[in-house]
């Protein structure tokens, strides 16, 4: 589970700076609002002891000052893990995400293109919290019109806002597909104050693209299997593949980016 991966990897964090003569206290909190979900965290958390952590049962959005309380002035890493597409409206987060330190979350698209072109008014009003107000779709609009993806343009806008709010001078996002289909499932926004950040999330980015394209082979394979009955003759990594999804998303905002800095250039910034 996601909390526990968290934590494995804030002990590594810790083992690898002690060996660099760097001693520092690691802190959880950690807020769920299903009461059933919470009783099975505490037991999980249970037997941890060498790192502090509290544990919040309630709504995110509802335990904005508790959360800032926790943090005080030390370097947080808040990271929003929802199972849809509310409950962290842009505004009510905001002192958490201006909090010194990084945010990531994540972004369940899936869930928010599949309602895109189902904007009744108890539709669209959850969508006005997520992305902080009602003028989102008439950015999202203008950048369609302009020639942008659909899917481009609703992450962009997110990512965008959720720097201006959190105040990060350096935001980025990657993008996780679905384990049998080339449709994405959610992205995973970031936002530091620190290019450095921007450095360390790019480089784990393409370490795990890898890692991502085998899974999802597999994944793919095991499907046909089930479908046929019957186990291939090839396997799937033996086979010639068509192009990674991360290369050709790669390729994309390299192309982007060439296009921003000759922009930059002709403006004389």
């Amino acid at each position: 589970t996601s909390f526990v991966i968290a934590i494995n990897q804030l002990r590594r964090v810790r083992e690898g700076l002690a060996k660099r003569g760097k001693e520092f206290r690691i802190r959880c909190l950690f807020v769920e609002k299903d009461e059933s979900a919470f009783a099975d965290l505490q037991d999980a958390l249970a037997g941890i002891n060498d790192i502090e952590i509290s544990l919040l049962n309630g709504e995110f959005e509802d335990s904005i000052s508790e959360v800032i309380d926790f943090v005080g002035k030390t370097f947080s890493l808040v990271f929003i893990d929802p199972t849809g597409w509310s409950g962290f409206s842009l505004r009510k987060i905001s002192p958490v995400l201006q909090l010194p330190g990084e945010v990531l979350v994540n972004f369940m698209f899936d869930y928010i293109n599949r309602l895109m072109s189902d904007l009744r008014p108890q539709t669209a009003v959850t969508f006005d919290s997520l992305f902080g107000d009602g003028n989102w779709f008439k950015d999202y609009e203008d950048m369609v019109q302009i020639g942008h993806a659909r899917e481009d343009a609703i992450i962009e806008i997110y990512r965008k806002r959720l720097a201006h709010v959190g105040h990060f001078p350096h935001s980025t996002s990657t993008r996780i597909l679905k384990p049998i289909s080339d449709r994405s499932y959610f992205y995973l926004v970031y936002g530091t104050r620190h290019w450095k950040g921007l450095e360390e999330f790019s480089s784990v980015e393409s370490k795990s693209a890898p890692e991502q394209e085998r899974v999802r082979a597999d994944a793919k394979q095991r499907k046909r299997e089930e479908n046929k009955l019957q186990p291939e003759l090839f396997q799937e990594s033996e086979t010639i593949l068509g192009p990674r999804a991360y290369d050709s998303e790669r390729d994309f905002r390299l192309e982007m980016a060439e296009h921003k800095i000759i922009s930059m250039l002709s403006l004389g910034k």
